[in-house]
């Protein structure tokens, strides 16, 4: 594999900011560790209040795609080098790239704990729910005639999505899988938040809900099934259940903390906003919910600010304006490329291939002049900048 920008991670961020280079002419790559593409469109349906809206997006998404390499099941393992020859480390292969954008988004883990329950085979978060909804053989043998209850408790920095997502899931178990289905929730907000037909449509099928207010439920695990005791205008109501899905919280995905070490650390996965999309290593740039808690919207608006920050940086300065180096004169000391802030430039044969050479990548360069102020032997100018325009510029005296 072999692009001018690769961009880890196929959700709305990911598919905005790859399609959005791509019509600008440029050589895209994309990855996506799961087997399709969507991320968190395809894996927790209602992200938009309704999956048919999630389809159309995602379709949308995809149409823009164009000529971009897709690699699915492809986790990027590690980033190596500098800007304008990174080398990735990918499942399965490697590959090269200018730059590198990182919207892998979030992980979304659950937490039993915090419901009273145990992990286990019995106890799914709603990501894993939906996957199982959209396996229906596998969804028949667990899920028809049994129980099934939603735990809720409207913490989660995304409890509105979770909540609509929660609702189709329920919908979905009841109308196609013929579950029995109960909601636990702390807070049943739909006036307001454009889920009252949702929650008719659930209710009228059949969907139980209950409201759980200051007291807590209690729970207890009976080996093959559990025992929720609940509370229903102040009296306690026993509910049997076979099988339990309950909401998620959001960390950054690992990808955002790629090992330093000879191979690269962006920086936190939340870094200081006045960087912007760029991280703090040069020729990384982050996108959409790993870089900050952003909203659908949010994410798309964010995938197509990265690719504008990407383009302005792969824009080369003028021919004159990047370091050359006089082959002649250079003695191999490597201060340039100890020096250089872009690592623009390591030591390979000259062109005719006779010696070693400090050489300058044209795709990295960006003119600065700190090679050439400290090369000892003199050896590297910048031919649209006199010495002391390039002093200036370092804020150094000669």
């Amino acid at each position: 594999m072999k692009a001018d920008i690769f961009v880890a991670g196929a959700g709305a961020s990911g598919l905005a900011c790859a399609g959005a280079l791509a019509r600008l002419g440029h050589r895209v790559a994309l990855a996506e560790a799961r087997p399709a593409l969507g991320g968190t469109l395809r894996s927790l349906p209602g992200y938009l209040g309704s999956p048919a809206c999630d389809r159309r997006l995602l379709a949308e998404l995809e149409r823009g795609l164009g000529p971009i390499e897709v690699l699915l099941d492809t986790r990027l393992r590690a980033i190596r080098g500098g800007p304008g020859r990174f080398q990735l480390d990918l499942d399965g292969a490697g590959g090269e790239a200018r730059t590198v954008v990182l919207a892998t988004g979030l992980e979304r883990t659950s937490v039993p704990e915090a419901h009273g329950l145990k992990a286990g085979p019995r106890v799914l978060g709603l990501s894993a729910l939906a996957e199982l909804l959209g396996r229906p053989e596998t969804a028949i043998a667990r899920l028809r005639g049994r129980r099934l209850a939603l735990f809720l408790d409207g913490s989660a920095a995304d409890s509105r999505r979770q909540h609509a997502a929660a609702l189709n899931l329920a919908i979905a178990a009841r109308r196609d899988f013929a579950a029995e289905v109960t909601w636990f929730g702390r807070d049943l907000r739909v006036a307001g938040e454009g889920l009252d037909a949702r929650y008719r449509v659930a209710r009228d099928l059949g969907v139980t809900f209950f409201k759980q207010g200051e007291r807590p439920l209690k729970l207890q695990d009976e080996g093959d099934s559990f025992f929720v005791e609940a509370w229903l205008d102040g009296l306690p109501v026993g509910v049997n259940l076979d099988l339990a899905a309950i909401d998620e919280r959001e960390t950054p995905r690992g990808e955002a903390h790629l090992p330093a070490g000879g191979q690269v650390d962006p920086g936190p996965a939340r870094p200081n906003m006045r960087l912007g999309n760029r991280s703090p290593r040069p020729g990384i740039f982050l996108a959409g919910s790993l870089r900050a808690d952003l909203d659908l919207e949010g994410c798309l608006g964010d995938g197509h600010a990265a690719a504008a920050a990407v383009a302005a940086f792969l824009r080369q300065p003028a021919e004159e304006a990047r370091a050359r180096v006089d082959g002649q004169r250079c003695a191999r000391c490597l201060t340039c490329v100890r020096l250089c802030p872009h690592r623009a430039i390591a030591i390979q044969p000259d062109p005719a291939g006779i010696r070693l050479v400090a050489v300058p990548d044209p795709a990295a360069c960006r003119g600065c002049g700190a090679c050439a102020a400290a090369c000892p032997a003199l050896a590297i100018t910048i031919p649209s900048s006199t010495d002391e325009a390039i002093y200036g510029r370092l804020g150094v005296t000669a």
